[in-house]
């Protein structure tokens, strides 16, 4: 189910980001990269994301609003929106992602965040919303978030070209 939202340029990426390789050494210090701080063995040790997932701190949309916090993901507006309605769903368990998860576990996480969006629009009264995901190093933040957008309520150009 989730194939059909799943933006088409994402199944073609292996690009890592600043000519890395997945083999290519980690930094001997913790350091922080878009929203992720890692520890100098490349451990997790927090996300913007899931911090706003679980409730450690408030999304920054403007309102800023938390739509929905369940077990496993969270919801909230974008702080950034491209469209009159911009949500981005997240899982509040660490995933850098889509390309982190595999098998039938894998397809049960983006079918739920699809499951998930496709709810939030229908309340938010938003017909046929367009739901995708960035792929790395397309991606703003590396924790796997869906956008849930309004296609109709697109606020510029930047923000149709982009999703």
């Amino acid at each position: 189910r989730w194939e059909n939202s799943y933006c088409s340029y994402a199944a073609h990426c292996s690009v890592f980001p600043m000519g890395q390789t997945s083999s290519s050494p980690r930094p001997d210090a913790p350091y922080t990269r878009k929203g992720v701080t890692y520890s100098s063995s490349g451990a997790v040790t927090s996300s913007l994301f899931a911090s706003i997932a679980s409730g450690q701190i408030p999304p920054s949309g403007s309102p800023p609003s938390l739509l929905h916090r369940g077990p496993s993901m969270s919801a909230f507006a974008a702080a950034s929106p491209c469209s009159k309605y911009h949500v981005l769903v997240v899982t509040r368990s660490h995933v850098a992602s889509h390309l982190d998860l595999a098998g039938a576990e894998g397809l049960e996480v983006l079918d739920a965040m699809v499951s998930l969006g496709e709810s939030l629009a229908a309340k938010a009264e938003v017909a046929d919303p367009v739901l995708g995901f960035h792929t790395p190093p397309w991606n703003s933040v590396d924790h796997i978030h869906m956008h849930v957008i309004d296609p109709k309520g697109y606020v510029s150009w930047k923000g149709w070209v982009k999703f």
